[in-house]
Parts: structure tokens; sequence; C-alpha cells
């Protein structure tokens, strides 16, 4: 028998059949309605009987069996030309219909323990004073909009509230170890900036007021040289903040041997770019370091890169990103990426103090026609080509950073534009020592920049007392 439903294979074993779904030796009679061609041809081969199914029909009514050459099948297609590909014909007989039920559909049965989960829930909620779906007494669903439903931020007071508990019943253990890795990472990092402060002997000059408490922030900084990591260790040190310096580092850097792994177990993210950026990684990550208390000094270069000024395809892929989005084009620096920056800020704004606004500048990065050069290296700078850095601080706190990502992009690029407007100038010094400024332009003979207006008295003064101080004052 080919291409029949089950109903009329039941019916041959009710009249003492035997049905086989494939052709084989124990085959006596082929009932055969549109058929495969090779079934059709085995039959005749074999000389198996081939009946249609009018002749199943006439047994039954008669009881009896019924000569065959009466009820002979009929290959329909035998005559017509067979194509290369010939699809099946299944038999114009309905199949038979099966109620859907749990016991026989996954789906159903799935969707099933799903509602009696919920409802189960939502009858057990009446305990909490919550009674989301209210029950009449004869058993049915009723709707009440007066039903006091808590408010979402209810929820979210809540949610805080444990929290604040899990952050205070943190074990004895996780605590110690964070304090005692901080405390290694500080000797280990005063000793980098020992080195640097006695081999090296360069001068920091630093505008700006530093708090002297230790705060919760991220630090943010143009980004020109390796050098720039000292940078970051030169400030929080006058915090007493060293242990605290988190990174957010470029994903290839964790395969460095050591301090690949040791920078992800201090609090590190480690990052990659464009399209395959871990949006949720990186914000599980930091939520997970407030949760515990962590002490946060996240630096960021939201460059993404170094700028050097040979690299000019990188220099103009970054222009031309900020005329693609809008904003202003830098020339001096590349433009700023939000995404990273805004994850750290908008993870941890309930733990963040303030936001540190660094920009950096080495003297020296301008050649006698006003060239901008390429900043120093570090063995450049351990070799001593780097006289000063100059390092201009400003505090944000937290109520002036936007948190809508539209309005926090246009920020930033504007605090990057601040960088940007700097004019450079080029050296001149011909002598181991700076002469006092007698007006703005002379301070920045050195390869620093001019600030915008407003800052022209401040940085004067600055600079004057700068000058007199020994390396590493502040």
């Amino acid at each position: 028998m080919e291409n029949y439903s089950k109903t009329f294979a039941q019916q041959l074993l009710d009249m003492g059949a035997k049905v086989s779904k494939t052709f084989n030796k124990q085959v006596t009679h082929v009932v055969f309605k549109d058929g495969h061609q090779g079934t059709w041809k085995k039959a005749k081969k074999t000389g198996v009987k081939l009946v249609s199914v009018l002749w199943v029909e006439r047994c039954k009514e008669t009881g009896e069996h019924v000569e065959e050459t009466m009820y002979q099948a009929v290959n329909e297609s035998n005559e017509l030309p067979q194509p290369v590909n010939k699809r099946t014909h299944r038999c114009m007989q309905p199949k038979d219909f099966e109620v859907r039920t749990p016991e026989n559909d996954k789906r159903l049965q799935k969707k099933l323990d799903r509602m009696i989960k919920d409802l189960d829930e939502q009858k057990t909620s009446a305990c909490t004073g919550v009674p989301v779906l209210p029950f009449d007494e004869d058993g049915s669903t009723a709707y009440s909009p007066t039903l006091a439903v808590p408010l979402r931020g209810d929820a979210m007071a809540q949610r805080l509230k444990e929290m604040k508990e899990k952050r205070e019943n943190l074990s004895p253990t996780a605590r110690l170890y964070h304090g005692v890795d901080d405390r290694v990472y500080s000797v280990y990092q005063s000793m980098v900036l020992f080195f640097f402060e006695n081999y090296t002997g360069v001068e920091v000059v630093i505008y700006g007021d530093i708090p002297k408490n230790k705060e919760n922030v991220v630090y943010l900084s143009n980004h020109q040289c390796t050098v720039d990591w000292i940078i970051a260790d030169m400030l929080a040190i006058r915090q007493n903040a060293l242990g605290h310096l988190r990174y957010v580092l470029k994903d290839g850097l964790k395969w460095l041997p050591l301090y690949g792994w040791y920078f992800s177990q201090h609090g590190g993210v480690y990052v990659k770019r464009s399209a395959k950026f871990d949006e949720q990684a990186m914000r599980n990550k930091l939520i997970s370091q407030t949760k515990v208390g962590t002490p946060m000094y996240l630096v960021i270069f939201p460059e993404g890169t170094r700028y050097n000024p040979e690299l000019q395809k990188v220099i103009s892929a970054s222009q031309e990103f900020a005329c693609k989005e809008g904003l202003a084009v830098l020339k001096n620096i590349l433009t700023p990426r939000m995404k990273a920056t805004h994850i750290a800020v908008d993870s941890m704004k309930g733990h963040l103090d303030a936001i540190y606004d660094i920009t950096v500048a080495y003297e020296g990065t301008l050649d006698s026609k006003g060239r901008r050069k390429t900043a120093p290296s570090m063995p450049e700078f351990l070799c001593k080509e780097c006289p000063r850095v100059h390092i201009y601080f400003e505090r944000i706190g937290m109520k002036e950073v936007p948190q809508e990502p539209v309005f926090f992009r246009r920020w930033l690029h504007e605090r990057f534009a601040v960088k940007d407007n700097c004019s450079f100038h080029s050296d001149s010094s011909d002598g181991d020592e700076i002469q006092e400024v007698t007006e703005i332009n002379a301070s920045w003979a050195y390869g620093w920049f001019k600030l915008p207006d407003g800052f022209e008295d401040y940085l004067l003064s600055a600079v004057n007392q700068q000058h007199s101080r020994a390396p590493w004052s502040h």
C-alpha cells in the first residue's frame, strides 16, 4: 500500500490483511494510486498484483476475495514523459485529524505549564498585599481598577535597599582581599613613580586644584603616548588613591603575561572597538565592583587610541566620524568615542563623586617650524628627552554631567573641543632655566598650549609659581 492514510490502513487490518509501507518479498498486492513509479515497476517485474482502492471496497462489501483483474490499478503517469526530479504525489484522501492536547503537543504542554506557574504566583501574591489577579466567590477572575499596585519607583527603592544590604553584608574575606590587593598595587606603583622621579628628573607642572580627600571618580584624558598611564599615577598619588586605579583597556592587552590577568582581577575592564564592543559585559563588571563598594579611580582615554601626527589615516577617519555625527571637527586630538565612558558613568552614577577632566602636554612636541611631533615614547621619556610635563586638572561634579546618551555625547565632545581649541607654539628655549612669564603667549613657548579666554590671569600666576618650585611639586 502506498500513500494512504492511517484510517485506510486500519480498514485493511480489520479485514485481516497485513499492511506494509515498503515493497518487500512478502507483498502480494499493491494498492496503487499516484504512487512512486519505482514501486509500479517493481510490482510489474515481480508479478505482484496491482489493484485500485475500489478492489478493497468491493472485497469489504462482498465479504469475500474478488478477482483482481476487474479492479486493476491505473498508472496515469506511465504514458507521460517523466521529469528529471519527479515530485511525490500524495493521496487525495484527507489525513487523520488529531486533536492537539498537552499529551501529544510539547509546545502546548510548555504553554500550559507556564500558565499554571503564573497563576500560582498571582494567587500567592495576595499574601503580600498585591492581589494582581483577584478572584470572585465562585472562583472566576475579576478585574478591579481600584487595586493598589505598587509603583515602579517603590520596586526600584526595594531593589536598591537589597543591593545596599548585600554590600553591607559583604564577607570579611572579600573586604580583606580587596584591601590587600589595593595596597599591593599601591606599593608597586609607588616604586614605579619613585623611579621616574629620581631617574628621569622630569618636572611636573599641574594647573588646577586637586582635592585632598579620596573620591570615586572617572578619569578622562587625551591620549598621546604610553607615558599617559604614568600621568594618572602622578595625580592619584596626590590623593593617596594610587591603589584605587582601575583601567579601561583595549581587549588585546589581556594577553600580556601576568599583567593581563592582574589588571582584570584588580577591577580593570577590557573592551573591543566599534561593533565588537560588548556593552553588557562592561556594565556587569562595573556594577559588580560597585556592589562590593570597591573604591574607584577609573582611567579612560575616550579617543580610543593615541594621537600621532604621523598617522594621517587615523586622524582623517576620526574627523570623518565627527562630520558623520554632526560634531565639530577636531584637529589636534581625535574625536572622543562616548560609549565606554557613558556606560561607566551610567553604571556607577550612584557610586561616583566626580569626573576628572585631564589635559596633558609634553614639552618639545613642536619642531622649529611649529609642526606637531610625536609625543615622547616610554624609552625617550626614560632617556630624559622630555624635561617638563604640563597637566591641566578640572573636577566636574556628577550633577553637571548629562545622563541621556545624546546629550552626554555632545557634552563629552565639547570637553574635548576645549582641548582642541588650544594654539600650539614652537619651542624657543635656549637655556635650562625658564624666565618669568610677562605675557600669556610667552608661557607656551615650550610646546604648551593657550587655553580659552578667562584662564589667562590664573595661568600666568600659576606658571610663575610653578617655575620657582622643585620638580613634582604642586
